[in-house]
């Protein structure tokens, strides 16, 4: 065999040997980028490590194992960035047509706009992944609808079902549930509606983010009622009992605790975290540590088994809100 006929052989075996999965924050850590043109707070490479609890969340977001995934969040913690990722994990790595539903057509097309485009153009693994025509942007390529190989990403409203029905989709995310017409011009919901779409895909994925809406009618909280209940769990520095982060104890007590001036008035500044398990105020100079897997931060669901992967984070977690 000559030195040709090895390395043709090599090439081949290569190309035929299949490839190792590649989750979504590992994706998201080597290729992951947040554009500066976006006006993102923070630009450049992505990473999991300033908002770890988002891990997992990317991880299931794009695994095969889930159909059904359901994310009740606050504010600031991340999430649009992270769904950005899926959509770049996605484009580059494992191709599918995506619907992504923003509560109306013009934050659909304020998203595309000002997040997805300006990533296109930054990222260096997805820069010209979108089909164009000599270098000029194609019929393909419009304001809420991307095609790339082997997949189409179009971007709708929640308020125009017409987006809905296009065509048949294996993946359907949705933003801000809680903020959508719930029976979309007399045609349903428009979750339903979507959801139809990926009735035909085994490996089907759905995924709605929000933050709650009203208590009893908030479809958000419904299905996180459904669903595996993951808490993130991070440990007290001082005794290492490991729970939640929870705005009061189960006496109903708050567990931010502040001093306060000669005139009585809390000082917002000074606020630390009760532990009940050891009694010790925790400084906020403390989360970013305590919020790390290296420290034991974990996901844990409170019911295990259920097929539907939910996932429950506050405000005290983020790293961009102050206690």
């Amino acid at each position: 065999m000559t030195m040709l006929d090895a390395r043709t052989g090599r090439l081949a075996a290569s190309l035929w040997q299949e490839r190792e999965p590649l989750t979504g924050s590992a994706w998201a850590n080597t290729h992951g980028w947040i554009a500066r043109s976006s006006g993102a707070a923070e630009g450049g490479p992505y990473s999991t490590n300033r908002a770890p609890y988002m891990a997992e969340i990317l991880d299931v977001m794009c695994d095969e194992r889930h159909t059904d995934v359901v994310f009740n969040k606050p504010a600031q913690v991340g999430f649009t960035e992270v769904l950005n990722q899926a959509i770049g994990y996605i484009m580059h790595y494992d191709p599918s047509g995506v619907i992504v539903i923003q509560p109306n057509d013009g934050m659909a097309k304020a998203w595309m706009k000002e997040r997805i485009d300006p990533m296109l153009a930054e990222s260096r693994a997805l820069r010209g992944i979108v089909r164009s025509e000599g270098g000029r942007r194609s019929s393909d390529d419009t304001m809420q609808r991307k095609v790339y190989r082997g997949g189409w990403l179009v971007a709708v409203g929640a308020n125009a079902p017409s987006g809905l029905r296009s065509r048949p989709s294996r993946r359907v995310f949705g933003d801000e549930r809680s903020g959508w017409t719930l029976d979309s011009r007399n045609q349903g919901d428009p979750w339903d509606l979507a959801g139809e779409r990926t009735a035909t895909f085994w490996n089907a994925k759905r995924v709605q983010g929000s933050t709650p809406g009203e208590r009893g009618t908030c479809p958000t909280t419904e299905a996180l009622a459904m669903s595996d209940r993951r808490r993130y769990h991070v440990a007290c520095p001082s005794c290492g009992y490991a729970a939640p982060l929870e705005w009061k104890t189960p006496e109903g007590d708050y567990r931010l605790l502040c001093d306060k001036d000669a005139a009585g008035v809390i000082i917002p500044e000074t606020a630390h975290y009760l532990c009940t398990a050891c009694g010790v105020l925790i400084p906020e100079t403390e989360k970013l540590r305590m919020i790390s897997p290296a420290r034991g931060a974990r996901w844990v669901p409170e019911y295990p088994g259920r097929r539907v992967a939910g996932f429950d984070l506050n405000g005290l977690y983020s790293p961009w809100r102050s206690w």
